[in-house]
């Protein structure tokens, strides 16, 4: 061997459950026989609605994000990974790939359920 030690990335998917990423990294932490992890790389971000359990899982576990992957082709898609892409990532989902956002043909429609709610006074809700 060259003599340096074996450094451990764990691959953890960004379109998994937390549960299951939890799971993921406590079955390949440091054991006795193992080598601790040095960090991990974040796959599957192309494909992720959020990054919310990814992120969750990293910090809690307190590992490097050392890269990240953006699709199927290596090494194309694959990048160092810096603070400002990850809260970019976390933070900026893009327009056209949210289901929440409506389309522009749909602005006329929502705009005129509205004028006609204002128009008349909604029912009043009870309790108990």
């Amino acid at each position: 061997g060259a003599g340096r030690p074996v450094q451990r990335l764990l691959l953890l998917s960004a379109t998994s459950h937390g549960d299951t990423l939890n799971e993921v990294v406590q079955a390949y932490q440091s054991g006795p026989e193992n080598a601790p992890l040095t960090g991990c790389i974040l796959t599957k971000l192309d494909e992720a609605t959020n990054l919310g359990s990814a992120l969750d899982t990293v910090l809690r576990y307190k590992l490097p994000v050392h890269y990240v992957s953006t699709g199927q082709k290596v090494p194309e898609n694959l990048y160092v990974a810096t603070r400002r892409f990850l809260i970019r990532s976390a933070f900026c989902i893009p327009r056209d790939r949210s289901p929440f956002v409506p389309h522009e043909d749909d602005i006329p429609a929502l705009l005129s359920a509205l004028s006609i709610r204002s128009g008349s006074q909604a029912p009043e809700v009870q309790f108990g």
